[in-house]
């Protein structure tokens, strides 16, 4: 799990968002990987 990749403010990288993330798109992530940022 690569949670050190970040993308944005407060938003990293991984492979599968978890249940209270939500997928913003691939942007500043390695390839296969998604930015993730929490949902409010």
């Amino acid at each position: 799990e690569v949670n050190f990749w970040s993308c944005g403010y407060r938003r990293y990288c991984r492979r599968f968002c978890y249940a209270q993330e939500y997928t913003v798109g691939h942007h500043g992530c390695p390839r296969r990987y998604r930015c993730c940022a929490l949902r409010y």
